[in-house]
């Protein structure tokens, strides 16, 4: 059994539109200080929000991220950053997953009783979602999923999940002119499906159904905190330990004394703090 013993994030920004493996392309990291998050995934298309603070970094540490960060961030066109978070184990191994990765929106320091916090808000995909535009023309019969796999291919992100069934053909085709995330809201809510983007990868769903990957089994003894609980609107709320597998139109399987059921995530917010506190993901799901 692997021992959680103490808790460890890693943050590392680089250019804009790189990926966190990134071969040749240098990234500034940041690791071995306090880190605190609150990082949001919903099964929206809007942006993902991002809000990461370290404290106590060095004069040098924080020129060298002010730098990073060009005055154009709020445009939706600032440097990628990626969050690592989870344990070290009695070794010292660290134990860590990526949670996060987005572009920043802006930073900004300030003191807060002896420490100096710099907090980094970010939009994950953010310069893609918010920059790119299309403008192309298609002739008769043209699928819907072809017309969504020419914008994905423009948005330039990483592919996700694309449900096989996307039907429909234009009979007269059809031209699109505009911002590549409008176009997407369009095409995939006249197919009666969903759209976003997670960790920088594009993900059209089902919203009636999970993702073909397995699901997470939720319980006791794989870190459930608490008890589920269901509102109203029959969404089932539930809190887990830190699981990088919980996202949004992943299947899980809910096991408590309150509730056992097969459930789709549709919002999970990862909260933690390595200098106190729970890394945790509170999650909102459908029961299926």
């Amino acid at each position: 059994m692997t021992e959680l013993f103490k808790r460890k994030a890693v943050v590392s920004i680089g250019p804009a539109g790189i990926g966190l493996s990134s071969g040749n392309v240098a990234l500034s990291s940041f690791d071995g200080f306090r880190v605190s998050f609150e990082i949001e995934k919903t099964s929206e298309s809007s942006p993902n929000p991002g809000k990461i603070s370290i404290y106590n970094l060095n004069k040098d540490s924080r020129a060298q991220l002010e730098q990073a960060t060009p005055n154009n961030a709020s445009s939706g066109q600032g440097p990628s950053i990626f969050l690592s978070a989870g344990y070290e184990g009695l070794s010292g191994e660290p134990l860590l997953s990526q949670i996060y990765a987005g572009n920043v929106r802006w930073l900004f320091t300030e003191r807060n009783g002896p420490d100096l916090v710099t907090t980094i808000e970010c939009g994950d995909a953010e310069s893609a979602l918010r920059n790119v535009h299309v403008e192309q023309a298609f002739g008769p019969g043209t699928t819907v999923a072809q017309v969504v796999g020419y914008v994905t291919d423009q948005l330039g992100l990483s592919i996700g999940t694309i449900v096989p069934t996307i039907t429909g053909f234009f009979q007269h085709g059809i031209s699109i002119s505009g911002l590549a995330s409008d176009v997407m809201d369009y095409l995939t809510r006249g197919a009666g499906l969903e759209w976003h983007v997670t960790d920088g990868e594009i993900n059209v769903l089902d919203p009636t159904l999970p993702t073909a990957d397995p699901p997470v089994n939720v319980n006791s003894y794989t870190g459930l905190i608490g008890f589920p609980s269901k509102n109203q609107e029959n969404i089932i709320q539930f809190k887990s330990l830190l699981n990088p597998e919980l996202k949004p139109g992943r299947g899980v399987l809910l096991t408590s004394a309150t509730y056992t059921g097969f459930v789709r995530c549709r919002l999970c917010k990862f909260r933690g703090d390595t200098h106190g506190g729970e890394i945790s993901v509170s999650v909102e799901a459908y029961p299926l």
